[in-house]
């Protein structure tokens, strides 16, 4: 049962890094249309406008889903070894992700990592008296 428990989080980690790398593209994709439709504001009437600061393509939410990505792969690589860093940082991933589109997956991943099965092991591994 806690090896099932296990995969259910590992994929839960995974579909979590997939909707944050969605979200990037969805966040690009209306940047996009944002400097296009002030580009033809501008051009339309270049005194009404002035210099106006086009919106970035990246922000913070390419950072963040950035970081996400990266720490889902590592955390998946010492999951499956038993570290118990990997827990916390699998739990710090879900918990990130909450805030997001991911919310479904996240509770349900935070849900199987604090499998008493689950989480016994791994706090025993990290050697935290709860």
């Amino acid at each position: 049962m806690k090896e099932k428990k296990l995969n259910h989080a590992i994929k839960c980690l995974l579909a979590a890094a997939g909707i944050q790398i969605l979200t990037l593209g969805y966040n690009v994709f209306m940047n996009l249309q944002a400097r296009a439709h002030m580009t033809s504001l501008i051009s339309q009437d270049p005194t009404q406008y002035g210099t106006v600061a086009l919106p970035s393509l990246f922000d913070v939410s390419a950072v963040f889903a950035a970081f996400i990505v990266i720490a889902v792969h590592f955390v998946i690589q010492d999951l499956r070894k038993g570290k118990g860093w990997a827990w916390v940082g699998g739990m710090t991933v879900f918990v990130l992700s909450i805030a997001s589109f991911a919310f479904p997956v996240a509770l349900y991943g935070l849900i199987c990592l604090l499998d008493e099965r689950v989480r016994n092991d791994y706090i025993a591994e990290l050697d935290i008296a709860l």
